[in-house]
This record gives structure tokens, sequence and C-alpha cells, in this order.
């Protein structure tokens, strides 16, 4: 069905499936095409270690001195933690969780059951610039699950939104230009030719942040053209026609009257 929401040509079929059908279609292409701009996003990930370890030992002096007082270790979540704050010494090491953050040093570890890798508190960071980057970078990682999934909220909102703001807008365009739609078809459409929108404004983004309103625009004017297939222009009736009409309708010429005998004429007939 994607191959037929990008041609034009198709959607007189598309333009009768069910409105159902065409929001779902519209979450499925979404969601798959997030999913595919998570891939590419793979490289960029892995590499976001030696990426951050460049940026910070490109200054000369960084240092970072945080002062806090504790009463009790705090949990993230309380219920199987997997971040825990501590600074009152009660943990000397990494028990449980994924990180733990004490007086003395910063506990991490990638996988539930693997290593633990410790990092010494410093005020200097360029002396721990290598540690500082991996540990940066694996925090990153352990957020991905929360960050796509708002990402994908967020992305779902936006496209649909335009989608159906598109369907309102070629609405009144249709009545302007006289063509023959109504709101929930336009609609229909709509979702349907958000399908080059959402594949410009995903598949581009771990090459090219940030593309302006290219994708919007593509969408608009691919739209337009689907409105202008698809369209059937109203018929536009002058009052000069109506009043020819109106005069044909009660001329006897356009009337098949057949004369009437009088009742004297019948009687002569008769005899």
């Amino acid at each position: 069905m994607m191959g037929m929401s990008l041609n034009p040509s198709k959607y007189d079929k598309l333009h009768k499936t069910k409105s159902s059908t065409a929001l779902a279609y519209f979450f499925m292409v979404v969601l798959c095409t997030f999913l595919v701009m998570c891939l590419l996003f793979i490289p960029q990930v892995l590499t976001s270690g030696s990426y951050i370890q460049d940026k910070i030992e490109a200054f000369d002096e960084l240092k970072i001195n945080i002062e806090y007082d504790q009463v009790e270790p705090i949990y993230i979540p309380e219920k199987y933690p997997l971040i825990t704050i501590d600074t009152i010494g009660n943990y000397s090491t990494l028990e449980d969780g994924m990180l733990l953050i004490s007086e003395d040093a910063t506990y991490y570890r990638v996988l539930p059951f693997g290593r633990v890798n410790v990092i010494e508190d410093s005020e200097d960071m360029l002396e721990r610039s290598d540690e500082v980057g991996k540990f940066l970078s694996i925090l990153g990682i352990m957020m991905l699950p929360m960050v796509m999934v708002f990402a994908y909220a967020y992305f779902t909102i936006k496209f649909l939104l335009i989608a159906i703001i598109g369907g309102f807008v070629g609405f009144i365009f249709a009545r302007i230009a006289r063509l023959s739609f109504d709101v929930g078809e336009l609609i229909k459409l709509s979702l349907y030719a958000s399908t080059i929108m959402i594949l410009v404004g995903l598949i581009t983004k771990p090459f090219v942040p940030c593309i302006y309103f290219l994708d919007i625009v593509l969408y608009a004017i691919f739209f337009l053209l689907v409105m202008i297939k698809l369209g059937e222009f109203e018929e536009i009736i002058k009052p000069e026609d109506k009043k020819s009409l109106g005069l044909k309708e009660h001329h006897p010429r356009y009337h098949d009257h057949k004369p009437q005998k009088s009742e004297p004429e019948i009687g002569l007939l008769k005899r």
C-alpha cells in the first residue's frame, strides 16, 4: 500500500478504502519509518563516546565542583532501582541496578550482570576524558528506550495534526476551486498523502538533523496533485442559463401536448 500512496495515479483505489484503514496505515507507516530511523542512528550512538571525549579535550581547563549533603540514599525507581545516589557511605560498590553515584566515585555497568566500571571523582574532567566520554555514551544508551517512546509519540502527533489540518485546508481549496470533495474524504486522502512527509522527515534525521519545512512542502505539493487528479469540477450554471432553463420548462414547444378535441366535435364524429 505504501507504493500506491506514493503514486497519485493509484489514489482512485485508495479513495475507495475506509477511513479506519487509512488511519491504521498512517500509524503503521510512522512506526516502520521510525524504526528504520533508529537503525540508521546506531553508528552515531556507537561512536558517541569518542565524539564526547574529543569535545571534552577541546577545553584547556574543565573543572566541576559540586557540593551536596544527603540524609538517605536516593533510588530511581524506588522498587528495583536502576540508579542509586548515595553520598553517605552506605554503598561502596554497585550491587544492584546499572548506576551508583557515591561520595568518591561513580560505578556503572553496561549489562545487568556485566562488569562494574569505576570513574574516580576528580574536579578536573580533562584527566579522565576517556572514562567520562565512555560513561556518558553508555548513559545515553541506557536512556534510549525512554527517549524512543517520547520521540515516537512526538512524531506521531506531529504528522497526524499536519495531515488533519491539511485535510481541512484542502477542503477550503476544494470549495474555492469547486472540486467535489467533502472533509472526510480529504482527511482520508491526506493521511495517505502524508507518506512522503513521514519518509522524508524521519529518514533524513540521522544525516541532516534539520531540513526546515521541506517535508511539509513536499506533502502539500503531492496532496494538491492528488486532489486535482481525483477531483471533479462542479458545473457552474450562470443566471442566464437558469432563466433559459425555466422558460424551456414552461414553454409549450418543449412539452408534448396533444390537441384535445372539444365535446361538440366529439359528438359530430359519433354521428
